[in-house]
């Protein structure tokens, strides 16, 4: 009920026309008995660049850095890797 009712839309592509109206929609119709509520930042600058921004954060962190597959490590190794690498 919660989720519903403040869900965030972010990233360059909620910048499309009518974008949210059609998340509101789409989400209300899934969930008649609820309310929905689309949450999405003003500043479209914020919106285009969120994504890059969190991302940068993300690959700053040294926690996220020792998860980090090399293309050599993935030619040798397959995919099973990231399930190794990543559990």
């Amino acid at each position: 009920k919660d989720l519903y009712s403040s869900v965030i839309v972010t990233g360059g592509n909620t910048l499309f026309p009518g974008f949210k109206e059609r998340v509101e929609r789409d989400l209300s119709e899934a969930v008649s008995l609820l309310k929905v509520k689309i949450i999405s930042p003003m500043a479209t600058t914020e919106r285009r660049f969120s994504v890059w921004i969190g991302g940068s954060i993300l690959a700053s962190l040294g926690s996220f850095q020792q998860m980090w597959i090399s293309r050599k490590q993935y030619n040798e190794e397959g995919a099973q890797v990231v399930q190794i690498q990543c559990p």
